[in-house]
């Protein structure tokens, strides 16, 4: 009977959409918001859709750029609204241009997901297409004469009443003529989702992985107040200087934190015939012995603004490690094995997104956190 059963889910704007729906971003202008209402009208039985205006898209403490090169791997779907919402001069000639920064996107997209996979959708005969992508077809309609004239007059609006007024009568205007292109992009979202969103390469090793870290760390604190990480870790060779100095350290100013680290026991037998020196037993037992001087040290001055850091120790051999930023992200590696020995120096860590549960990526996320819980349960307190 469960076969059966429909699974559905609920997409970002609340309708309900077939748990495989791929998810769908949208680029635009400011000026072009009322399109992107009506396009998400057509759409949003046969996507889950976000737009750029979604403010889980754009966090507060990301640089712009940054989240504009992780996004497209978020997303199965990128569409961009070639409007004419600038106006340029080339050889002469004055035309109608879509806004650079929606270009630009469109690119990032292109060169993640593909061609058929990023498309621009644009009024035909309206705009200029840059030259390098002029051979591309987007998916066009035909703009009524007076669209033109309402996108001006809204643009110059101040009142609510006149604005609401405007994007009505362009919604209406638009509404018969956007239809075929509707239907156009309906049937590009009938390839279906890219399998394994929300995963992607992040860091060579966890120097490089240290500021992603923080970077989640504090962007969390930010947008939900508080973090909770889970750290599974090797011999904490180069994990626990970072995270006394960019976390727990005062200078940091972090608060509301519970970390977590799980790492190795440097007395266990399992773990002492295999260490190396890339996983050492001795560097594990110096950390245990500095991190304890620490919290001994720091313990009221971190109680204070709410961290918390606490260490266990676990004795069987790693077969991986990383970090897990709750409801956020979980950055993982695998720890190698050579002729009997650990091998812990090439420590590529991959991110699987963890905001969005209907993800692909929330699964191992989960997983990994409920794993890490139940190992915290039997494993030795360091200190």
């Amino acid at each position: 009977m469960a076969s059966l059963i429909r699974r559905v889910r609920f997409g970002h704007n609340g309708t309900v959409t077939p748990a495989q729906s791929p998810k769908l971003f949208i680029g635009s202008s400011s000026e072009s918001l009322p399109i992107v209402e009506l396009l998400q009208k057509g759409l949003q039985n046969h996507a889950a859709i976000r737009s750029w205006t979604d403010r889980s898209i754009f966090k507060p403490t990301d640089f712009y750029v940054e989240s504009l090169l992780n996004i497209p791997r978020l997303y199965d779907f990128g569409l961009f609204l070639f409007e004419p919402d600038d106006v340029v001069e080339s050889r002469g000639i004055v035309m109608a241009a879509p806004r650079d920064n929606v270009i630009f996107e469109f690119g990032l997209f292109m060169s993640q997901l593909g061609l058929k996979r990023a498309f621009a959708l644009a009024p035909r005969s309206r705009v200029k297409m840059l030259s390098d992508i002029a051979g591309l077809k987007p998916i066009e309609y035909d703009e009524p004469a007076d669209v033109a004239p309402l996108r001006a007059e809204l643009a110059k609006a101040k009142r609510p009443a006149v604005r609401k007024a405007l994007v009505q009568s362009i919604q209406r205007s638009l509404q018969g003529p956007l239809e075929p292109a509707i239907e156009d992009i309906r049937a590009l979202l009938k390839q279906g989702a890219v399998e394994a969103a929300g995963v992607f390469a992040d860091a060579a090793n966890v120097v490089q992985v240290a500021p992603v870290v923080v970077k989640l760390v504090r962007a969390t604190l930010d947008i939900k107040g508080e973090a909770v990480v889970r750290h599974l870790a090797l011999d904490m060779s180069e994990a626990w200087g970072i995270l006394a100095n960019e976390v727990l350290d005062g200078r940091s100013k972090l608060r509301n934190i519970s970390w977590r680290c799980l790492m190795i026991d440097p007395r266990a037998a399992s773990i002492l015939r295999m260490a190396s020196p890339s996983v050492s037993t001795k560097v594990a037992g110096s950390r245990v012995t500095e991190m304890r001087k620490f919290i001994a040290a720091h313990g009221s001055e971190l109680a204070a603004r709410n961290v918390s850091f606490e260490c266990r120790l676990y004795a069987e051999p790693p077969m991986m490690h990383g970090f897990h930023i709750e409801k956020t992200a979980l950055l993982w590696s695998m720890c190698d094995i050579a002729e009997g020995r650990l091998e812990g120096a090439k420590t590529p860590y991959w991110r699987f997104d963890a905001a969005d549960e209907m993800i692909l990526s929330s699964h191992p996320a989960r997983a990994f956190q409920n794993w890490f819980d139940y190992r915290w349960q039997t494993a030795r307190p360091a200190w």
